[in-house]
């Protein structure tokens, strides 16, 4: 019998041997984890928001150095097995993506299992300039910044918030800058890696629909963005909650359409632009495209009201013929769905205007505008402006000695900002816009051209080309 038990107890244990080694891979991922601790031991998961993130490229650092990397399975989790890290010393995560901005998280390094949790990444369209990468992620001149965003009722805020320096502009409205750009995660929180002794230009937008400037108005690098200069710091700190947050519930939208101008010799028009507005239940969103060779695809993420979402989609619209000055008549579309084809409109028959106007190229878009009536006053100095705004001034141009022959602009300025969002411009010292005034049988009509450069609000220079027609009392 006891031989039996014996040989029973050895058939057991031969069992429970096999199958146990039956479960175990023979090739382990990287989502594994060891059974047994030793030293630190971290693991995370990098997400774009909503989905796991992939193919990501992760970097541990310790004591300033590279000391492995990890690549995200498409669960998007990593773990750190099988890098050495020494405790009582912070390890540096830096994640890097093709399709998104490098984002580092830094951490003490504490015995044990550590969960990292969700690190979000943003996308590149976050910041409005190339974020130059960390030379050393690693380094002990860099610290944590973090904070909060919520709402005035004290609830998390889903924002994109930018600490940046160094912003330069090699080419036209290409920007370079340093800092990171980050995301807000379920409670709002953000925190970013920086260098000491630096300060930052410190601006946060709610995402959604609200498109909302949370800072400060203490500073400007632009005048149509807001921004709070902060710094410079010598430690890990935690920024006062951005607390201006909205509170919203609309509907984001996608509107786009198809439609082709073509000019009165039945060709598609080289210099036009598309102009009118979204109908979409209670709610009107004007709206103006410039497209190449006469095709025009606008589109736009419309945001509406809960109540109006599935109302239908009305257009209403003009097509413009810079070069001829003509426009078309006003059409008026219905129900229209996505991409659908509006047809071929003839751009032949109506002048633009009879009143005074300006239009002109600015960084590969075309604008026109109406503007109010001239003036010549004292010192022969021709002046108009136009009144698109209580401000009275989204465009302003003085031409001293006027005459009919050629000149140059002395002051002109434009707010592109309350049109479309973008940076607005000014004549500065060192800009030269020349006029060309046309010949003209009436006396009160002032038509001409003009061409030269003018400065963004970072203070670089950009071609603008243009011509207008000021009517005076």
């Amino acid at each position: 019998m006891k031989n039996l038990y014996w040989i029973l107890l050895a058939l057991a244990l031969t069992a429970v041997a096999c199958r146990k080694e039956s479960l175990i891979p023979i090739d382990e991922t990287e989502t594994e984890e060891p059974s047994e601790l030793e030293g630190l031991f971290f693991k995370g998961a990098i997400i774009d928001g909503k989905n796991n993130v992939s193919d990501a490229l992760v970097e541990v650092y310790q004591n300033e150095k590279l000391v492995g990397t990890k690549t995200t399975g498409a669960d998007g989790a990593f773990n750190t097995a099988g890098i050495s890290l020494e405790a009582g010393k912070h390890v540096t995560f830096y994640v890097k993506h093709k399709n998104f901005n490098p984002h580092a998280k830094r951490v003490n390094g504490t015995a044990g299992n550590a969960d990292l949790g969700k690190l979000k990444l943003s996308t590149t369209d976050l910041v409005p300039a190339n974020i130059e990468p960390l030379v050393n992620p690693g380094s002990n001149d860099l610290i944590v910044v973090s904070g909060y965003v919520k709402s005035p009722q004290g609830n998390p805020v889903q924002a994109s918030v930018l600490l940046l320096y160094d912003i330069s502009e090699p080419e036209p409205f290409n920007y370079e800058a340093k800092g990171e750009g980050a995301e807000t995660d379920a409670n709002g929180y953000f925190e970013m890696l920086l260098p000491k002794d630096q300060e930052f230009y410190y601006f946060a937008f709610q995402e959604g629909c609200v498109n909302k400037l949370l800072t400060k108005e203490d500073s400007k690098i632009f005048e149509s963005l807001p921004v709070e200069l902060i710094g410079p710091f010598t430690q890990n700190t935690q920024l006062a909650t951005l607390n201006n947050g909205l509170e919203q519930t609309d509907v984001k939208i996608t509107a786009r359409f198809l439609i082709t101008g073509i000019n009165c010799a039945g060709e598609l028009l080289k210099n036009g632009a598309v102009k009118g507005t979204f109908e979409k239940g209670t709610e009107t969103i004007p709206f103006e495209f410039k497209a190449l060779v006469g095709i025009f695809f606008p589109a736009k993420d419309l945001c509406v009201e809960e109540s109006n979402a599935e109302a239908p989609l009305n257009i209403r619209l003009k097509i413009l013929d810079y070069d001829s000055g003509l426009v078309s008549d006003e059409l008026y579309f219905q129900n229209v769905q996505l991409d659908d084809n509006l047809g071929v409109v003839s751009v032949c028959e109506t002048p633009i205007t009879n009143k005074g106007y300006i239009s002109f190229n600015l960084v590969n878009k075309a604008y026109f505008f109406e503007i109010g009536t001239g003036a010549i006053t004292a010192g022969d100095t021709l002046y108009s402006n136009t009144t698109y705004t209580n401000s009275n001034g989204l465009i302003r141009f003085l031409v001293p000695g006027y005459s009919s022959g050629k000149t140059e602009i002395k002051s002109f300025r434009f707010l592109s900002s309350l049109v479309d969002g973008g940076f607005n411009f000014e004549q500065r010292p060192g800009d030269s816009i020349e006029v060309n005034f046309e010949a003209s049988s009436d006396p009160n009509k002032i038509p001409g051209t003009f061409s030269g450069s003018i400065s963004n609000e970072l203070g670089l220079s950009v071609p603008i080309t243009g011509k207008f027609r000021i009517l005076l009392p």
